[in-house]
């Protein structure tokens, strides 16, 4: 709905005759902007497709505000068909590192020993295509590669701890993999399908709430804080009459000249949000 800031000033303005009390709040306009790529009735249901079925998935459901889309496991009964290929993972192997180590023994004597570490990451290769099977067209692509940083323990020789980086590379690789389509998981609801999800806006204004006079003021503004563009239209028609009202007084005081004013800042939130081209966000 139209958000109260309740951390809004409300200012209570004093006219040198009356001493009326007024209050201003502040009323925002939510509203949904469309997605670059439009998307009709048609399109209810999304699916993700994972090419590797030994991988976790994080969510059971790809879910969140932006996406209009119902989600459905099977790609079959989805309109738009984002595919998750994982290639097949391999090493990459930094330069092992030799380091003198000095220790000594019983009698206090030194021996220099070296070790070597061996450092590494797993290398995972992807691809993501976002399709639209309706019209058989690919709306995004995008590929890269995760890297997932290994250690091996360190060793006298390097043909030992090249073997231990291999083990460590075999143990860790579904970890790496399932780490990696987690990442590309969260990158699904940030950026890799901003072309079919929509964005978020917002009209904000600061209006007379309460007049001490003119109940019609508090009955607009009641109106206008339930982001409904209808609720708006009828906030409008209540400013309008008033402002009529008001301007068919021959010599206007000061204190109705204000509450004109007042009318006619109410009559252009009214109207901005009456005749908005967007959706309402809720």
């Amino acid at each position: 709905m139209v958000k109260l800031v309740f951390l809004s000033i409300i200012i209570f303005l004093l006219t040198s005759c009356t001493g009326l009390q007024i209050n201003r709040e502040d009323v925002q306009y939510d509203y949904l902007i469309p997605p670059s790529y439009p998307l009709s009735d048609k399109y209810r249901y999304i699916s993700v497709d994972v090419d590797d079925m030994s991988l976790t998935r994080p969510e059971p459901k790809l879910e969140f505000e932006a996406l209009k889309l119902k989600y459905t496991s099977n790609p079959k009964n989805a309109q738009i068909v984002v595919f998750l290929h994982l290639n097949p993972s391999y090493l990459v192997q930094r330069s092992p590192i030799s380091r003198k180590v000095i220790t000594y023994d019983e009698n206090g004597k030194g021996h220099i020993n070296y070790i070597v570490t061996n450092r590494g990451y797993i290398r995972t290769p992807y691809t993501i295509e976002v399709v639209d099977k309706l019209e058989d067209k690919l709306i995004f692509q995008t590929q890269g590669a995760g890297n997932f940083p290994i250690d091996a323990k360190p060793k006298a020789r390097i043909e030992e701890t090249e073997k231990t980086l291999k083990t460590e590379f075999y143990g860790q690789t579904l970890t790496a993999r399932n780490a990696l389509l987690g990442t590309l998981w969260e990158n699904l609801k940030t950026h890799y399908l901003q072309d079919i999800t929509v964005g978020f806006g917002n009209y904000q204004f600061k209006i007379v709430s309460n007049h001490e006079k003119e109940a019609v003021f508090n009955q607009a503004y009641k109106l206008l804080n339930t982001n409904n563009p209808s609720s708006a239209k009828k906030a409008l028609n209540l400013y309008n009459e008033l402002l009529k009202k008001y301007q068919s007084i021959p010599e206007k005081t000061e204190e109705q000249l204000a509450i004109i004013k007042y009318v006619n800042e109410g009559i252009t939130a009214a109207a901005k949000i009456a005749n908005s081209t967007y959706q309402s966000r809720y």
